[in-house]
């Protein structure tokens, strides 16, 4: 029993740890944002913004959220890949007080381990980028 309680105990480390990197590329998010709204406020008037800013918001991959709740910011850049938090984790702790301690180390290696995989191709993705 103490073998799980310590697989759960780290699991839900790197789960937090994880949390705090999702954080701090939110909130890098938000200052390219603010620094492309800059950029575009200084843009010469003979280039519609409006236009790039309906491109940027009807592409695949990005939107801007007006007055999201959770990240306090007034226009904050979200990406298809990277799940908004509301009430996530206050819902889900209390789903899992149910659970048995094997299926929730189960299940936090799931998470651990998709995350770890997307993290994987986001990073060759950029690394692609960067090359071409």
């Amino acid at each position: 029993m103490d073998l799980i309680l310590e697989q759960v105990a780290e699991l839900n480390t790197k789960v937090d740890a994880l949390y705090g990197m999702v954080n701090q590329m939110n909130q890098t998010i938000e200052n390219m944002a603010q620094a492309l709204e800059h950029i575009d406020s200084s843009i010469d008037s003979s280039i519609d913004s409006s236009t790039a800013v309906n491109n940027l918001e009807s592409s695949e991959s990005f939107h801007i959220l007006n007055d999201h709740p959770v990240m306090g910011a007034n226009r904050v850049l979200e990406h298809k890949d990277v799940l908004v938090e509301s009430h996530y984790l206050e819902s889900d702790n209390r789903r899992t007080d149910s659970l048995s301690p094997e299926l929730q180390t189960q299940r936090l290696t799931a998470q651990l381990t998709a995350a770890y995989n997307r993290i994987a191709a986001l990073e060759e993705q950029l690394l692609s980028q960067r090359i071409q």
